[in-house]
């Protein structure tokens, strides 16, 4: 991260960002048609163990992938600086978002030496993810699956307007992937947790 980019100001951070996303946002936009769309969020900014991103890009079923980050500009549920839980503090402080701009400009360059690019979007997700859909004639649009009831919502809302299907992939945030639990499946799991944790080490 430049730097530059690293500054104590929330209204400073704030438009360090937008300078930020504007640089990014019309960078490596692939050609229409079938294309695939791995939606990052700010809780999965990497490229190991990421399901979506794996999937998007497995086999030939498209013929380009865009990877997108949607900065969500909402009062009370986002991620900016200026976003407030509805008991008044501030949902994100400076050094949180200093953290998340950090992370975003290393997927930006882990990306780009692959040969790819990071598109960044700040506002409404479901508004602006149908609009790179329908820039790119997106053929689906692949996110890792949430469990609490904000970003739950935001899915939905992605899924009831967006041009294209949209792939909810359980595990982005879980230390053991789903296939791999010695219980077999999640029906199975044990109610106390030390059973559960004997048979994860047991495992190996």
């Amino acid at each position: 991260m430049h730097r530059g980019c690293i500054v104590r100001s929330r209204r400073l951070v704030c438009t360090s960002w937008k300078i930020l996303a504007r640089g990014m946002a019309d960078a490596g936009t692939p050609p229409p048609g079938g294309t695939a769309v791995v939606w990052f969020k700010p809780t999965d900014l990497r490229l190991d163990d990421h399901e979506p991103l794996v999937r998007a890009h497995s086999g030939h079923s498209h013929p380009s992938v865009l990877h997108v980050l949607v900065l969500d500009s909402h009062p009370r549920r986002g991620v900016l600086p200026t976003a407030r839980s509805a008991y008044g503090p501030a949902k994100v402080g400076p050094r949180r978002f200093r953290w998340l701009l950090e992370g975003v400009a290393d997927l930006r360059a882990r990306l780009r030496a692959g040969g790819s690019e990071l598109v960044v979007r700040v506002g409404d997700p479901a508004e602006e993810l149908t609009k790179l859909c329908g820039e790119v004639a997106a053929a689906a649009v692949y996110t890792h699956d949430e469990v609490c009831p904000e970003e739950q919502a935001v899915l939905a809302a992605v899924a009831a307007v967006a041009p294209c299907p949209l792939h909810r992939i359980w595990g982005g945030q879980t230390l053991v992937h789903v296939d791999d639990l010695p219980c077999g499946r999640v029906s199975r799991l044990p109610d106390v947790y030390t059973f559960f944790r004997k048979e994860v080490e047991g495992a190996g």
